[in-house]
């Protein structure tokens, strides 16, 4: 990688950065279907929703501000290692991991709407949540292309990291309750995260 253009340092900050963002959107999601399954589909601002998309946004913040800043450094004749997208200069891995999340940022609005239109079902294969899982894996082939980038073949780093998105991933798509065709009664109804216990009204 060129030396004032992609150091390694940025790299390694800002996968770990986004590995973190990853596990904050795995709980939102989470527990996103639980409130779903428990309690039915309130607003847009429900706590679940929050903490998915905080997550979400993070991981924007970092994909795209490292976009912005190798844009703005590279130079006219690209060194190996660097790809440009629409002018748009990064690594392999950052440009991957960059439109994935655009992808899934992309399937809330959708979401939103395909609920407006078709009621409040819900169900975890309708396309705009096929969306933003497919963005999501697509973000995380990104993350798996930043730590082959960052880290030596064999080195432990690298292996943790990769064996974390590994794990991730495989504890994302673990079945779940995803389907709920009908709203619960939200009379005393009482939702548990992270031990936690929350009563509704």
């Amino acid at each position: 990688m060129p030396v004032g253009v992609m150091n390694l340092p940025a790299q390694r900050a800002v996968l770990w950065s986004l590995l973190v963002a990853k596990v904050v959107t795995g709980w939102g999601v989470q527990w996103d279907i639980q409130w779903h399954v428990m309690i039915g589909r309130d607003s847009f601002w429900i706590p679940p929703h929050v903490m998915t998309y905080a997550g979400v946004a993070v991981t924007v913040v970092l994909s795209f501000g490292l976009l912005a800043w190798t844009t703005f450094r590279a130079p006219r004749v690209l060194p190996p290692g660097l790809v440009s997208m629409c002018g748009i200069v990064g690594t392999r891995g950052v440009h991957i991991a960059a439109w994935g999340i655009a992808a899934t940022v992309l399937a809330a609005p959708i979401d939103d709407l395909w609920h407006r239109l078709f009621g409040l079902d819900v169900t975890l294969w309708s396309p705009p949540h096929l969306l933003g899982i497919f963005g999501s894996a697509v973000n995380t082939v990104g993350c798996l292309a930043i730590a082959r980038d960052a880290y030596p073949a064999g080195s432990r780093a690298r292996l943790l990291a990769r064996s974390r998105i590994w794990l991730q991933r495989v504890w994302r798509i673990r079945p779940q309750d995803g389907h709920c065709t009908r709203s619960r009664p939200r009379a005393k109804r009482t939702t548990r995260f992270f031990g936690i216990s929350t009563k509704q009204p």
